[in-house]
Protein backbone atom coordinates (compact mmCIF):
# COMPACT_ATOMS: atom_id res chain seq x y z
CA UNK A 1 0.00 0.00 0.00
CA UNK A 2 1.26 3.47 -0.89
CA UNK A 3 2.12 5.57 2.13
CA UNK A 4 0.43 8.86 3.00
CA UNK A 5 1.86 12.16 1.81
CA UNK A 6 1.00 14.87 4.35
CA UNK A 7 2.11 18.50 4.10
CA UNK A 8 2.13 21.05 6.92
CA UNK A 9 2.05 24.67 5.79
CA UNK A 10 1.74 28.10 7.34
CA UNK A 11 3.47 31.36 8.11
CA UNK A 12 6.90 31.37 9.71
CA UNK A 13 6.19 31.21 13.42
CA UNK A 14 2.94 29.27 13.03
CA UNK A 15 4.37 26.10 14.61
CA UNK A 16 4.98 23.90 11.57
CA UNK A 17 8.13 22.20 12.86
CA UNK A 18 6.63 21.47 16.27
CA UNK A 19 3.42 20.03 14.87
CA UNK A 20 5.27 18.01 12.22
CA UNK A 21 7.45 16.40 14.91
CA UNK A 22 4.43 15.64 17.10
CA UNK A 23 2.60 14.11 14.15
CA UNK A 24 5.56 11.95 13.13
CA UNK A 25 5.94 10.69 16.71
CA UNK A 26 2.23 9.88 16.95
CA UNK A 27 2.21 8.03 13.62
CA UNK A 28 5.27 5.97 14.57
CA UNK A 29 3.61 4.98 17.83
CA UNK A 30 0.74 3.67 15.72
CA UNK A 31 3.21 1.55 13.81
CA UNK A 32 3.25 3.71 10.69
CA UNK A 33 6.61 3.94 8.90
CA UNK A 34 7.02 7.68 8.34
CA UNK A 35 9.78 10.08 7.35
CA UNK A 36 9.89 13.76 8.25
CA UNK A 37 11.32 16.20 5.73
CA UNK A 38 11.11 19.85 4.72
CA UNK A 39 11.40 22.41 1.96
CA UNK A 40 13.72 23.94 1.19
CA UNK A 41 16.49 21.63 2.33
CA UNK A 42 15.25 18.05 2.14
CA UNK A 43 18.20 16.91 0.01
CA UNK A 44 21.91 17.69 -0.22
CA UNK A 45 21.21 20.00 -3.15
CA UNK A 46 18.28 21.43 -1.23
CA UNK A 47 20.44 22.32 1.76
CA UNK A 48 22.72 24.36 -0.48
CA UNK A 49 19.70 26.05 -2.06
CA UNK A 50 18.22 26.73 1.38
CA UNK A 51 21.34 28.68 2.36
CA UNK A 52 21.11 30.71 -0.85
CA UNK A 53 17.39 31.37 -0.48
CA UNK A 54 17.21 32.24 3.21
CA UNK A 55 20.63 33.62 4.07
CA UNK A 56 22.18 34.64 0.77
CA UNK A 57 22.22 37.99 -1.05
CA UNK A 58 18.99 39.60 -2.30
CA UNK A 59 17.35 37.80 -5.20
CA UNK A 60 15.03 38.82 -8.00
CA UNK A 61 11.56 37.39 -7.31
CA UNK A 62 11.61 35.17 -10.40
CA UNK A 63 15.08 33.87 -9.53
CA UNK A 64 13.81 33.08 -6.03
CA UNK A 65 10.85 31.19 -7.48
CA UNK A 66 13.03 29.09 -9.78
CA UNK A 67 15.40 28.14 -6.95
CA UNK A 68 12.48 26.97 -4.81
CA UNK A 69 11.25 24.88 -7.72
CA UNK A 70 14.69 23.36 -8.26
CA UNK A 71 14.71 22.38 -4.59
CA UNK A 72 11.23 20.87 -4.94
CA UNK A 73 12.11 18.87 -8.03
CA UNK A 74 15.09 17.23 -6.31
CA UNK A 75 13.06 16.72 -3.13
CA UNK A 76 10.35 14.86 -5.05
CA UNK A 77 12.81 12.85 -7.09
CA UNK A 78 15.24 11.88 -4.33
CA UNK A 79 13.09 11.71 -1.18
CA UNK A 80 9.31 11.82 -1.49
CA UNK A 81 8.56 9.54 -4.44
CA UNK A 82 11.04 6.79 -3.42
CA UNK A 83 9.59 6.75 0.11
CA UNK A 84 6.00 6.54 -1.11
CA UNK A 85 6.83 3.79 -3.60
CA UNK A 86 8.39 1.83 -0.74
CA UNK A 87 5.14 2.11 1.23
CA UNK A 88 6.46 4.70 3.68
CA UNK A 89 4.49 7.79 4.67
CA UNK A 90 5.96 11.27 4.30
CA UNK A 91 5.38 14.42 6.35
CA UNK A 92 6.82 17.51 4.70
CA UNK A 93 7.08 20.99 6.12
CA UNK A 94 6.05 23.00 3.07
CA UNK A 95 5.33 21.99 -0.51
CA UNK A 96 3.57 23.56 -3.50
CA UNK A 97 1.17 25.72 -1.48
CA UNK A 98 4.10 27.62 0.03
CA UNK A 99 5.23 28.76 -3.40
CA UNK A 100 1.77 29.98 -4.35
CA UNK A 101 1.37 31.77 -1.00
CA UNK A 102 4.83 33.33 -0.72
CA UNK A 103 5.92 33.92 -4.30
CA UNK A 104 2.42 34.36 -5.72
CA UNK A 105 0.40 36.25 -3.13
CA UNK A 106 3.42 37.57 -1.23
CA UNK A 107 5.76 38.59 -4.07
CA UNK A 108 3.04 39.20 -6.63
CA UNK A 109 4.23 36.73 -9.27
CA UNK A 110 1.69 35.26 -11.68
CA UNK A 111 -0.26 32.45 -10.02
CA UNK A 112 -0.88 30.71 -13.34
CA UNK A 113 2.86 30.59 -14.01
CA UNK A 114 3.53 29.24 -10.52
CA UNK A 115 0.89 26.54 -10.96
CA UNK A 116 2.37 25.43 -14.30
CA UNK A 117 5.91 25.35 -12.96
CA UNK A 118 4.84 23.49 -9.80
CA UNK A 119 3.21 20.83 -11.98
CA UNK A 120 6.41 20.49 -13.99
CA UNK A 121 8.42 20.09 -10.78
CA UNK A 122 6.20 17.46 -9.12
CA UNK A 123 4.68 15.59 -12.07
CA UNK A 124 1.59 13.64 -10.97
CA UNK A 125 2.47 13.74 -7.28
CA UNK A 126 -0.12 15.39 -5.05
CA UNK A 127 -0.35 15.46 -1.25
CA UNK A 128 -3.11 13.39 0.35
CA UNK A 129 -3.60 16.23 2.82
CA UNK A 130 -2.23 19.76 3.13
CA UNK A 131 -2.84 21.42 6.52
CA UNK A 132 -2.30 25.16 6.82
CA UNK A 133 -1.61 26.27 10.39
CA UNK A 134 -3.57 29.51 10.46
CA UNK A 135 -2.23 32.10 12.87
CA UNK A 136 -2.67 35.88 12.65
CA UNK A 137 0.52 37.35 11.12
CA UNK A 138 1.19 39.60 14.11
CA UNK A 139 1.11 36.60 16.48
CA UNK A 140 3.34 34.57 14.16
CA UNK A 141 5.84 37.43 14.05
CA UNK A 142 5.80 37.71 17.84
CA UNK A 143 6.90 34.08 18.09
CA UNK A 144 9.95 34.94 15.97
CA UNK A 145 11.05 37.82 18.21
CA UNK A 146 13.95 36.01 19.88
CA UNK A 147 15.44 34.25 16.87
CA UNK A 148 17.71 35.35 14.05
CA UNK A 149 15.35 35.96 11.14
CA UNK A 150 16.05 34.75 7.64
CA UNK A 151 15.34 36.77 4.51
CA UNK A 152 11.66 35.84 4.24
CA UNK A 153 10.97 36.13 7.95
CA UNK A 154 12.40 39.66 7.81
CA UNK A 155 9.85 40.91 5.29
CA UNK A 156 7.46 43.58 6.52
CA UNK A 157 4.03 42.93 8.07
CA UNK A 158 2.14 43.67 4.83
CA UNK A 159 4.04 40.88 3.06
CA UNK A 160 3.05 38.37 5.74
CA UNK A 161 -0.57 39.53 5.64
CA UNK A 162 -0.61 38.88 1.89
CA UNK A 163 0.85 35.41 2.44
CA UNK A 164 -1.74 34.58 5.11
CA UNK A 165 -4.51 35.80 2.79
CA UNK A 166 -3.03 33.62 0.05
CA UNK A 167 -3.13 30.48 2.16
CA UNK A 168 -6.79 31.07 2.96
CA UNK A 169 -7.56 31.61 -0.72
CA UNK A 170 -5.82 28.35 -1.61
CA UNK A 171 -7.87 26.50 1.00
CA UNK A 172 -11.10 27.86 -0.49
CA UNK A 173 -10.07 26.67 -3.95
CA UNK A 174 -8.95 23.14 -3.06
CA UNK A 175 -10.66 20.52 -0.90
CA UNK A 176 -7.23 18.95 -0.25
CA UNK A 177 -5.97 22.12 1.51
CA UNK A 178 -7.40 22.49 5.02
CA UNK A 179 -7.13 25.38 7.46
CA UNK A 180 -6.14 24.41 11.01
CA UNK A 181 -6.53 27.15 13.65
CA UNK A 182 -3.07 27.49 15.22
CA UNK A 183 -3.92 29.57 18.27
CA UNK A 184 -3.62 27.82 21.63
CA UNK A 185 -1.05 25.46 23.09
CA UNK A 186 0.90 23.12 20.85
CA UNK A 187 -1.10 20.19 22.25
CA UNK A 188 -4.40 21.92 21.48
CA UNK A 189 -3.23 22.57 17.93
CA UNK A 190 -1.94 19.02 17.63
CA UNK A 191 -5.34 17.64 18.65
CA UNK A 192 -6.77 19.38 15.57
CA UNK A 193 -3.95 18.14 13.34
CA UNK A 194 -4.28 14.58 14.64
CA UNK A 195 -8.03 14.55 14.04
CA UNK A 196 -7.53 15.48 10.40
CA UNK A 197 -4.95 12.74 9.93
CA UNK A 198 -7.13 10.19 11.70
CA UNK A 199 -9.97 11.10 9.33
CA UNK A 200 -7.62 10.67 6.36
CA UNK A 201 -6.44 7.25 7.58
CA UNK A 202 -10.06 6.15 8.04
CA UNK A 203 -10.95 7.28 4.52
CA UNK A 204 -7.95 5.39 3.19
CA UNK A 205 -8.95 2.26 5.04
CA UNK A 206 -5.75 2.23 7.11
CA UNK A 207 -2.08 2.68 6.43
CA UNK A 208 0.94 0.68 7.43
Amino acid sequence: MRGLFIVIEGLDGSGKSTEARLLARWMRRRGIDVILTREPGGTRVGRALRRMLLAGPPLDSLSELLLYLADRREHVRQVIEPALRAGRSVISERFCASTAAYQGYGRGLDLGLIDRLNKQAVGRLRPDLTMVLDLPPDKAQTRLTNKHRDRLESQGPEFHRRVAKGYRALARKSRDVCIVPASGTRQEVFARVKQMVEDLIERRGGVR
